[in-house]
């Protein structure tokens, strides 16, 4: 029996001094080491790539840091300082595939009523709102304003007597970006009423988190940026960088977000404002901030605003008297300084927050994706330890005579 040896793979090809039987012998095991090489390639493959997949998907993304938006409800005649409205809003996520269903519920204070008697018209300052999807109807308590997930609860929708006691007057979008639909409304008997004005409509406001969850993103429904977005609506705000009109002792407020700026205007920040999100399930503990309390076992947040005052001037203002904005002696709007009456009345914030929304297939969907990747790598490690395994000589030909 003749034995032939055989060379390794990387120098039995390139070998032409043979016989016959060498070269035919060569090929088969250039042959077979492609085979084992193409294995080991495919075992490498099912072990690394589900595992990168599945540190990708696991992982839990941190929001991206940004101004949030701002809903403004400005009722005609527009309100003074400390008489103007209340806001609630109603944030439903079913899913994190899917837009937000926004209900906005806004209603004038007593204090607005006793000193316009005979107001009719309001608007509304809708941040990512679309034309032809917000509509709008009459409330049925003074309630719905603090609570409204009762507004919703009830399945109450636009009726014919809405739209009779509903006019629109005007509607278009603000900014460069079209990121504010503001609406005037004219509603019927107001003043007998009093009934509270209800818009609703889809927005965009989540962020992937992770497997599963999302990031809600909730506006500002007091504040400073409140005030800005009413400037808006009223085309009374202005580009950053370029000179903005005002008087010593005007306050700036302004927004990169949105590049614009404007005086403040102590009557268009809103009174009361509160937040209600309906979810699966709510990360409390990942919200941004965490809700101070709840509506019917949902997170809620609250918020007040303390308008404040015009600025008085620094040179002319008495320390016994001290005022709840002073302003500096340069010319045009001034950053002022607030007092600190006004500064401990903001810890309740403006009612933005981000919220950690977790769908209820969540927990289905993390046992699925960690079944498939287990059986991937499962697979993939079989094959590189049948390949170590299995002896040389059983596939390896041409050792043998």
């Amino acid at each position: 029996m003749l034995s032939i040896p055989t060379p390794p793979c990387t120098r039995g090809a390139g070998r032409r001094a043979r016989t016959k039987l060498t070269i035919d012998t060569s090929a088969l095991r250039g042959r077979w080491c492609s085979r084992i090489a193409s294995r080991v390639a495919a075992g490498l493959a099912l072990i690394s790539v589900p595992a990168l997949v599945a540190i990708n998907q696991l992982r839990v993304s941190a929001p991206a840091r940004q101004e949030p938006s701002s809903v403004a409800v400005i009722p005609l005649p527009a309100p003074t300082r400390g008489a103007g409205v209340a806001v609630g809003m109603l944030a439903e996520v079913k899913d994190c595939g899917s837009n937000v269903a926004v209900t906005v519920v806004a209603q004038p204070t007593a204090e607005y009523w006793l000193a316009h008697r005979n107001a009719k018209e309001v608007r509304f300052a809708l941040p990512d709102a679309k034309d032809g999807d917000v509509r709008f109807r009459l409330g049925e308590s003074a309630s719905d304003v603090t609570t409204p997930q009762d507004v919703v609860d009830r399945g109450q929708s636009s009726t014919p007597g809405d739209a009779a006691n509903i006019r629109v007057l005007e509607k278009g979008y603000k900014g460069a970006k079209g990121d504010l639909l503001v609406v005037r409304l004219r509603v019927r008997h107001w003043n007998r009423t009093l009934a509270p004005v209800i818009a609703s409509y889809s927005a965009d406001w989540l962020e992937h988190r992770g497997l599963g969850s999302c990031w809600l993103r909730l506006p500002a429904l007091t504040g400073d940026l409140t005030v800005l977005a009413a400037k808006r609506a009223h085309d009374l705000a202005y580009p950053l960088g370029e000179a903005l009109p005002a008087n010593r002792g005007d306050v700036r407020v302004f927004s990169r977000r949105v590049n614009a700026q404007a005086v403040y205007t102590p009557g268009l920040d809103a009174i009361h404002g509160s937040i209600t999100v309906v979810t699966p399930q709510a990360e409390i503990g990942e919200s941004l901030p965490s809700p101070p309390g709840s509506t019917n076992g949902s997170p809620t947040w609250i918020c007040r605003s303390q308008p404040k005052a015009r600025a008085r001037p620094l040179r002319s203002t008495l320390p016994s008297s001290t005022p709840s904005v002073i302003s500096g002696t340069a010319d045009g709007a001034s950053s002022g300084a607030f007092s600190a009456r006004v500064i401990s009345s903001a810890k309740s914030g403006d009612c933005s927050a981000v919220a950690a929304v977790i769908q209820s297939s969540a927990g289905w969907l993390r046992d699925l994706f960690m079944l498939v990747v287990g059986t991937l790598v499962g697979l993939g490690a079989t094959l590189l330890v049948d390949l170590l395994k299995r002896p040389q000589s059983a596939d390896t030909p041409g050792d043998a005579a």
